[in-house]
């Protein structure tokens, strides 16, 4: 077999994979939605959503609810699965998912594409290292705005809390009258 012969292949194969990826994120953000909307896990013998995420999944609590929490979007949209599916193929789940968050109608691939090139250059990415004791001053002042740890110990709304953090630690002293006796 020849390498382009070769290649070609392993390219047919990788886009079948990637098809079946993509069906495999919304059916997965479906069957979850379901099990988290009807309390299912409880049925289950599990103590939480969360638990049976860890117990019997792979991915995180965090991965979980970005699925269902995307299929719920694309539902309350009014996507259709086929609809949804080439979305996520154009675009890629990750990059849908977050223009899902904020969107209010449905609308078509190039206002979706434009509005996804505005979250990407609106988007900036911050990381750092902090020693123990640092590290546990920032876990604190993060609760006390809003953030919380999932079960799996990932922060949820820990970008937001930060960003309250900042606006505090930036607002303008108030200003002081001076009054002259005398």
């Amino acid at each position: 077999m020849s390498p382009k012969v070769y290649a070609e292949n392993l390219l047919d194969r990788l886009i079948s994979l990637d098809e079946q990826v993509t069906g495999a994120f919304f059916e997965m953000g479906q069957i979850l939605s379901a099990i988290e909307h009807s309390k299912l896990w409880d049925v289950l013998g599990y103590e939480s959503f969360g638990h049976l995420v860890a117990e019997e999944l792979s991915f995180t609590t965090s991965t979980a609810s970005k699925y269902y929490n995307t299929y719920r979007n694309f539902k309350r949209l009014g996507y259709n699965k086929t609809e949804a599916l080439d979305l996520i193929k154009t675009f890629s789940f990750t990059r849908v998912a977050e223009y899902l968050i904020g969107a209010t109608q449905k609308v078509g691939k190039r206002a979706i594409a434009n509005k996804i090139e505005q979250l990407l250059e609106n988007r900036r990415q911050i990381n750092f290292t902090l020693n123990k004791e640092d590290y546990a001053l920032v876990e604190k002042a993060l609760e006390d705005h809003g953030a919380e740890v999932t079960d799996n110990g990932r922060w949820m709304h820990s970008s937001e809390a930060l960003v309250d953090i900042a606006k505090e630690a930036i607002k303008p002293a108030p200003k002081t009258k001076l009054r002259v006796v005398g």
